[in-house]
């Protein structure tokens, strides 16, 4: 790479960020993505740097590698008028404020995800579950994938702290999910055995790619979500990932 030659943001580092800043600017908590009239949504957000990414730009630390300065670690998700702000006054918005506001953002998040989490009905479930159980084309690979405890299945993929939160916030309506998914299998025996192969087909296709385990669970909920931004629909799918999480022979043994 020749040194004028400007690194880009990895693609997981982007997904990851919008998803944990659930959309919206750490700062002024404005909505980063809109829908138009046509019904095309446009994303207004930018990639702000908490420690610039240029030798003039603000907050620049030199001892930072190109990675570390592009990865989720180092970067908020803003919209353009926040961005410019923090960026034209370094002295106010400091490396700590911004690592302050990034924590302090994405709390709220967290705790919005729960109150969703707690509302969300089998009417967001079933159009959650129903996307799924479509959007594979059922043919496994026959590689022996074995259930094992979720906190054994966050520790030996390095799931973040923050992660292992999500799944555990996930978890707090299994019994709604596993009581619709047997009503359903009580319609069709093969619903359960379908959903779950559709699952992990889904999940082997990204094991395939060069992501960690974290980018791979954000990947899988945000595929889960298939384009929804409401807030049940995001929880809905979040739980419904981490429900598989558990119950599904995924992740490493």
């Amino acid at each position: 790479m020749g040194s004028n030659e400007k690194k880009k943001i990895p693609q997981p580092d982007m997904k990851v960020l919008y998803m944990l800043s659930g959309g919206k600017c750490a700062k002024c908590k404005k909505p980063l993505f809109i829908t138009k009239a046509n019904g095309n949504v446009s994303n207004l957000s930018e990639m702000a740097h908490i420690r610039g990414e240029k030798p003039d730009a603000a907050r620049y630390d030199d001892s930072m590698t190109d990675e570390e300065r592009q990865s989720y670690a180092n970067l908020m998700a803003m919209c353009p008028r926040c961005h410019k702000e923090i960026d034209d006054d370094e002295q106010k918005y400091t490396v700590e404020i911004l690592n302050e506001m990034k924590e302090e953002h994405e709390q709220t998040i967290r705790q919005m995800l729960t109150s969703s989490i707690n509302n969300v009905t089998s009417e967001e479930l079933a159009l959650t579950i129903k996307f799924l159980s479509k959007s594979c084309n059922q043919s496994m690979s026959g590689e022996d994938y074995t259930i094992i405890a979720p906190s054994e299945k966050i520790y030996k993929n390095n799931l973040s702290p923050y992660i292992a939160n999500m799944i555990t916030m996930g978890l707090a309506i299994f019994p709604l999910i596993k009581d619709y998914i047997n009503k359903q299998s009580n319609i069709d025996f093969n619903f359960a055995k379908n959903l779950k192969e559709c699952f992990i087909e889904k999940y082997l296709e990204l094991r395939r790619q060069d992501i960690d385990s974290n980018t791979i669970f954000v990947e899988l909920w945000d595929f889960a979500k298939n384009g929804k931004t409401d807030n049940k629909s995001v929880a809905a799918a979040l739980s419904v990932v981490s429900y598989f999480f558990l119950e599904c022979d995924i992740f490493e043994k």
